[in-house]
């Protein structure tokens, strides 16, 4: 009695007591910097919501870049047997264009659609983001450049299979090229019975060893390129009623013999 200072005894309890007295003001601490922070939140929950209003407008205007990139690419299969290589790679050249404006507008959309929370106070951003993927109009806007990626990736697949459509009917004609002028080559050569020889030294007019494009072209301009088929008339084989009444003519004569 009288005395002011804590008992050994009861030391241990003080201890504690001091412990969830200290613990209690961080708490209080904590809750008030919460209710700050989300104090804060409310006041910019408005300029959210315009902010993904604004990039909303960003994500359809790609929309629509990725969309007339796709009405322009879309037919280019069915148009490439009827037009000639250069057209092809005309026309491939100019939908490119389009095409890189709307990866590029696509790939400009999905950052913005990523970085809305960026425009706000650091402090802020993790809050932000947890609206966000709530929010409705947030996630449609997220999915809708979610989806424009693969969009974008067929219309790139496309246009560089038309450009190799070209190609390939490039060396197709290429191709048929060579075989009509080996047919040409081969028949100059059954009509006028040339030796290979011959066919060579006929070619090379300025009888240099060598045969160059001049020589060549000159050659295709006087040839007779009307290639005319030989065929050899094989006698017809008798049918088995001629082979009997054959065989049978035979056996009377020899009988009569």
């Amino acid at each position: 009695p009288g005395s002011t200072g804590a008992r050994e005894d009861d030391f241990l309890l003080v201890r504690q007591f001091v412990g969830v007295a200290r613990q209690m003001k961080v708490m209080e601490r904590l809750r008030e910097r919460r209710r700050e922070r989300e104090q804060a939140v409310d006041k910019v929950r408005g300029q959210l919501k315009d902010a993904i209003a604004a990039v909303a407008k960003d994500v359809d205007a790609a929309d629509a870049a990725v969309a007339a990139a796709e009405a322009q690419v879309n037919p280019l299969g069915k148009q490439v047997r009827g037009m000639s290589t250069p057209a092809i790679l005309e026309l491939a050249d100019k939908v490119e264009p389009v095409v890189r404006a709307s990866s590029s507008t696509a790939a400009a959309a999905r950052r913005a659609v990523e970085g809305i929370a960026d425009g706000f106070e650091a402090s802020l951003r993790d809050d932000l983001r947890a609206i966000l993927q709530e929010d409705p109009a947030a996630r449609q806007i997220d999915m809708q450049t979610l989806r424009l990626a693969p969009r974008v990736s067929r219309v790139e697949n496309l246009l560089d299979r038309f450009r190799r459509d070209a190609e390939l009917k490039e060396r197709r004609r290429a191709e048929d090229l060579k075989r009509a002028a080996l047919t040409v080559l081969r028949y100059h050569q059954q009509v006028k019975g040339l030796s290979r020889e011959e066919l060579f030294a006929s070619l090379d007019t300025d009888k240099n060893g060598w045969i160059d494009e001049r020589e060549f072209v000159r050659f295709f301009k006087r040839a007779d390129k009307e290639v005319k088929v030989r065929t050899v008339r094989r006698p017809a084989k008798a049918t088995d009623a001629e082979a009997k009444a054959a065989e049978a003519k035979a056996a009377e004569a020899k009988a009569a013999e």
